[in-house]
C-alpha cells in the first residue's frame, strides 16, 4: 500500500506517537446500492496479564477495510443507491446511506490526543441516491463527518418520496471539520427535510445546482461556526413554512452569491433566517413573503437563553419581501438573560423592498393550533438598516432603530387608502430622497418619525391624490423630529399644487410642514401677448377683362317645315304639338346682362 505523510506532528506527539507518522492508504469504491457508509469502529483484545489493547478500523458494513490510522479514499460507482426501507414508522432505520463517519479521536501510546485521520469520498457524474421511509430515525443520503467530499455535477440526490414520511430527512449532512464541495441537485419530498445542512466549523461550496424545497422545509443550514458559499444556486418552492437560507449560533455564516431564491408561497415564506451569525446576498434575486427573518433570542451553547445578533448584507441585488423586508421575531421561550438584540442589515448598489416589523408566533395560543401571526409595527425592532447607493420600496408601517442613507432612495408605496409611517427610533444619518404620498384636500400623508437623533440632508418627493382642496390655509406634518438637526427640501421644485392651492415645506420647529400659506393660488406663469400683424397696403392694381366673356344663349328659332300634299290617312289618336323648353334662371340671367 501507498505510504502518505501526514500533517506536522508537535515534538510531544511524535514522542508518544513516531509509529504514527506515515499511514498507509486504504482507498476503495463502494457499489453496494442500499449502504455505502464508512465508518470506524473500535476492536479490543485482552492480554494474559488482563490488559485490554483497542485498535480502531475503518469498516464498509461489517467488513474491516483497514487500520483508522490509515488515511482512507472512498468513492461510490455511478448508479441509483437507495435506503432500505423500515418496515414501520416506530423502528428505526438506516442512518445515512452515503457516507464518511470518522471519529473524533485516536487513542495511542499512554495520551489521548485528538489526531483526525484524513478521509475522502467521491460521488461521481451519474449517481442518484434516495433515502425514504427510513422509520423513526432521522436519515441522511450523504453525511460526511471529519472529512472531505466532492460531489460532482450530473448527480441528484433525493430525500423522501412523500410529505406523509416523518422522520428528519437531510440531502447532505456534514458536520466535525469536513470540507465538501458539491454541485449534486437536491430535491426535497417530504416534510420537514433540509437540503444542505453544514455544522462543527465545517466548510460546505455549493456550485451550478438547484435545491428544490417542500413544504416545512429548509434549503441551506449552517450552524456551530460553520461556513457555506453558494454560486449559481437556485432555490425554488411554492408551499408554505419554507426557509431557503438559516443560520444559528455566531460565528456561523451563508454567503449566497449569483443565484436565485423563488418562494412563491405567501404563508411564512423566508429567504434568509437567522437565529444569530451572518448571511451575505451578492449579485443575487431574492423573492418571498419574508425576505429576512432575524430571531430575537437565541439558546448559546451552554443552553442559556439570550439576545441574538445577527447581519445581513445585501450587495448587487434586488431582493424582495412581498409582505415584509424584515420580521423580527420575539417570541420567547423563557427569561432570555439578556434584550439587547439586534439585526444590522447593510445594503449596497442594491433594490430592496418590504417593510419592517416586530412579529410573533401565537398559533399555540389557538384551540385550533392554525397558523397565527401578529405584527407589531409600535416596537421598536432594533433593525438597523445601513443603505448606499440603493433603492428601498416601502409597503406598510415600519419601525427601525436606526437608518443611514447615502445617495439611497426610500419609497413609502401607498397601499389602498392607507397612508404608512416609517418610525425611527435611534437615529436618522446620511443624505438621500423619501418619496411621500399625501392627500392634500383631506390633509393626510405619509409620516417619517425619528424619535432620537437626525442629521444630514434629504430630499422629498411628493405623489398627491388629486383631490381638490375645498378651503385654504390646510397642511400636512411630514416629518417630525425630535432635534431638527436634519434639513429636508422638496426635489425638483419648491412647491406642491393642489387643485387652485399652492403648497410649500416649511419647518415649524422641529418639524416639517407642507402647507397653503395665506390662501396662496397657483400662479400661472406669464406669457409674453402676441403683438398684432402689420396692415398690409393693398397694392394698386388696373382692372382686368374677365378670363371668359360671357356669351349670351340665343333662343332656339323654331324649324319651319313646308306643308306636303296631304295623303288621306285612317283617324288615329291626336298629334301631341311639341312645347319648347323654357330657359333656365342661369340662361336667362346671362341674357338680361348681355342684354344691359
Amino acid at each position: 500500500m501507498k505510504k502518505t505523510a501526514l500533517f506536522k506532528l508537535s515534538a510531544l506527539s511524535l514522542a508518544l506517537a513516531g509509529q504514527y507518522a506515515y499511514a498507509d492508504l486504504v482507498n476503495h469504491t463502494c457499489s453496494v446500492s442500499s449502504d455505502c457508509y464508512y465508518s470506524t469502529l473500535q476492536s479490543g483484545t485482552t492480554t494474559a496479564d488482563g490488559k485490554t489493547n483497542t485498535e480502531y478500523y475503518w469498516y464498509l458494513n461489517s467488513t474491516k477495510l483497514g487500520k483508522h490510522n490509515d488515511d482512507l479514499e472512498a468513492s461510490v460507482t455511478p448508479q441509483h443507491y437507495q435506503n432500505i426501507p423500515s418496515p414501520d414508522d416506530n423502528i428505526r432505520g438506516s442512518n445515512s446511506l452515503i457516507g464518511i463517519g470518522n471519529s473524533d479521536k485516536d487513542f495511542f501510546s499512554l495520551a489521548e490526543l485528538e489526531y483526525k485521520r484524513k478521509a475522502s469520498l467521491y460521488i461521481p457524474s451519474g449517481t442518484t441516491a434516495t433515502v425514504a421511509n427510513s422509520g423513526r430515525h432521522n436519515a441522511n443520503v450523504v453525511s460526511i463527518r471529519n472529512a472531505n467530499a466532492k460531489i460532482d455535477s450530473g448527480v441528484r440526490l433525493q430525500a423522501g418520496e412523500s410529505e406523509d414520511e416523518k422522520a428528519l430527512l437531510v440531502t447532505i449532512d456534514v458536520s466535525g471539520e469536513s470540507n465538501v464541495t458539491t454541485s449534486a441537485d437536491i430535491i426535497l419530498k417530504s416534510r420537514d427535510a433540509t437540503g444542505i445542512w453544514a455544522n462543527d466549523s465545517s466548510t460546505v461550496t455549493a456550485k451550478n445546482h438547484k435545491i428544490e424545497l417542500s413544504p416545512e422545509s429548509s434549503g441551506v443550514l449552517a450552524r456551530d461556526n460553520a461556513k457555506v458559499v453558494l454560486e449559481n444556486v437556485n432555490i425554488t418552492g411554492s408551499n408554505a413554512l419554507q426557509f431557503a437560507l438559516e443560520v444559528g449560533e455566531s460565528g456561523s455564516s451563508i454567503e449566497f452569491n449569483q443565484g436565485t431564491i423563488d418562494l412563491t408561497n405567501d404563508i411564512l415564506t423566508v429567504a434568509a433566517s437567522l437565529g444569530t451569525g451572518k448571511i451575505d446576498i451578492n449579485h443575487s434575486n431574492v423573492n418571498a413573503n419574508y425576505a429576512v427573518f432575524s430571531d430575537a433570542y437565541w439558546y448559546k451553547e451552554n443552553e442559556d437563553y439570550t439576545s441574538a445578533h445577527s447581519v445581513v448584507n445585501i450587495n448587487h441585488s434586488n431582493v424582495t419581501g412581498r409582505e415584509l423586508f424584515v420580521a423580527v421575531n420575539t417570541n420567547e421561550a423563557t427569561e432570555p438573560l439578556s434584550r439587547d438584540y439586534s439585526t444590522t442589515v447593510n445594503v449596497e448598489s442594491s433594490k430592496i423592498s418590504g417593510r419592517v416589523v416586530n412579529m410573533r408566533d401565537v398559533s399555540d395560543e389557538n384551540e385550533d393550533n392554525e397558523l397565527d401571526i401578529r405584527i407589531d409595527t409600535q416596537a421598536n425592532t432594533n433593525v438597523d438598516l445601513t443603505m448606499k447607493n440603493s433603492q428601498w420600496t416601502v409597503n406598510g408601517d415600519s419601525h427601525l432603530n436606526g437608518l443611514a442613507m447615502a445617495n439611497s432612495t426610500t419609497s413609502l408605496q401607498k397601499t389602498g387608502d392607507q397612508f404608512q409611517t416609517l418610525t425611527i427610533t435611534d437615529y436618522l444619518i446620511g443624505n438621500g430622497h423619501f418619496d411621500l404620498n399625501t392627500d392634500l384636500a383631506n390633509q393626510q400623508s405619509d409620516k417619517i418619525v425619528v424619535k432620537g437623533e437626525d442629521s444630514g440632508r434629504f430630499t422629498l418627493g411628493i405623489k398627491d391624490s388629486g383631490n381638490e382642496p375645498k378651503a385654504a390655509n390646510g397642511k400636512v406634518t411630514l416629518v417630525e423630529t425630535q432635534t431638527g438637526q436634519a434639513q429636508f427640501s422638496l426635489k425638483d421644485r419648491e412647491y406642491v399644487d393642489a387643485g387652485a392651492y399652492r403648497y410649500r415645506l416649511n419647518k415649524e420647529g422641529t418639524n416639517w410642514v407642507l402647507a397653503n400659506r395665506q390662501a396662496e393660488p397657483v400662479k400661472n406663469n406669464p406669457t409674453q401677448p402676441t403683438l398684432p400683424a402689420k396692415p398690409v397696403t393693398p397694392a394698386s392694381t388696373e382692372p382686368t377683362q374677365p378670363a371668359v366673356q360671357p356669351k349670351p344663349v340665343v333662343p332656339t328659332q323654331p324649324v319651319v317645315v313646308q306643308p306636303t300634299q296631304p295623303q288621306p290617312i285612317q283617324p288615329s289618336q291626336p298629334i301631341v304639338a311639341p312645347v319648347l323648353k323654357a330657359l333656365s334662371e342661369k340662361s336667362n340671367a346671362l341674357v338680361s346682362l348681355r342684354q344691359a
